[in-house]
């Protein structure tokens, strides 16, 4: 892999993450609710070469307050880490764009 495009397999592997715990935005969007990424903080460590073999670990680090996800997720070679994402998510509501609760049968999952 040489000049990976980091966010295309952390953006994929995040959505994956959501998938496992049975999450989806359809399913949040009857509820009336929505969720954005006020911040994502992408860190490059090493480069990547052609067929490299990397792994993505996704895991949930936070909940902030009542209505923030912070995802964090590394990319590895072997070993060695290779890239760092952290990615918040919030809660808000589709009608105002206000801030809302994640709801609890969600947290359950991802926590």
């Amino acid at each position: 892999m040489g000049n990976v495009d980091y966010n295309y397999y952390f953006n994929f592997y995040r959505e994956a993450f959501f998938d496992g715990t049975g999450f989806s935005v359809e399913s949040l969007a009857v509820r009336g609710l929505g969720l954005y990424i006020p911040s994502k903080d992408t860190k490059y460590v090493r480069p990547t070469f052609e067929d490299d073999l990397l792994s993505v670990k996704t895991r949930f680090r936070r909940y902030e307050g009542n209505n923030r996800v912070v995802v964090v997720q590394k990319m590895f070679r072997e070993d060695k880490i290779v890239s760092r994402e952290h990615t918040t998510y919030v809660m808000v509501g589709i009608a105002d764009g206000g801030n809302k609760e994640i709801p609890e049968d969600l947290v359950v999952r991802i926590i």
